[in-house]
């Protein structure tokens, strides 16, 4: 096993700040119910018990005018919430959710940026800090046909499919140790700082 950091996880990772004297997530992804491989992988490891289950219903807070609001992932297929007014994402109407068709019907090649535009609260309020959670990268960067791939199977397939999972604790306790201890037990040691370049058969 090969890892490129100087320690496993990559980005993901929990570590103690000083400062405000508590155990911090880095990189941390949003988990959603319809990931069956990483439930299995929790499984396999066992530390499916430390993990919490938030359900389907996504809250936001912005920081700089300090509003809150949540989505709630209904059962249905189609996100019927859009045409309640009172429902929607603050400060958007019901032509903003056009976007949904855009990356649907996105090309390989384009940014969750490009497909979806960045002139609207819908881009500022749901889909940059949904992209940043899932992906862990800047609308600008981010694979729109990635995003696409997670839209399809979580959110147009209802609330079954759009639970969110996340550590009871940390990371570490939920991914790190456990996947650790597990690779001690098959006898594999990982080779830290160690870039693999090239596989040759």
């Amino acid at each position: 096993m090969y890892e490129g950091a100087g320690q496993v996880g990559g980005r993901c990772r929990s570590f103690i700040d000083s400062k405000l004297g508590i155990e911090i997530d880095n990189g941390n992804h949003i988990i959603l119910s319809a990931n069956s491989n990483f439930l299995k992988m929790c499984n396999l490891i066992g530390s499916e018990n430390t993990l919490n289950f938030l359900g389907s219903t996504y809250n936001f807070f912005d920081c700089k005018n300090k509003k809150t609001w949540n989505v709630k992932i209904g059962e249905n297929k189609f996100p019927l919430w859009i045409f309640n007014k009172n429902s929607r994402i603050p400060e958007t109407r019901l032509i903003d959710y056009i976007s949904i068709f855009k990356l649907l019907s996105c090309n390989k090649k384009m940014t969750v940026q490009e497909v979806i535009g960045e002139k609207n609260n819908l881009y500022k309020n749901f889909w940059e800090p949904l992209t940043l959670g899932i992906l862990n990268t800047q609308c600008k960067e981010a694979s729109a046909q990635l995003l696409k791939n997670v839209v399809k199977k979580t959110f147009l397939k209802g609330g079954k499919y759009s639970g969110i999972f996340q550590p009871k604790k940390s990371w570490d306790k939920t991914l790190i140790n456990p996947m650790l201890n597990f690779l001690r037990e098959k006898k594999i040691i990982p080779k830290y700082n160690s870039l693999l370049q090239k596989i040759t058969i």
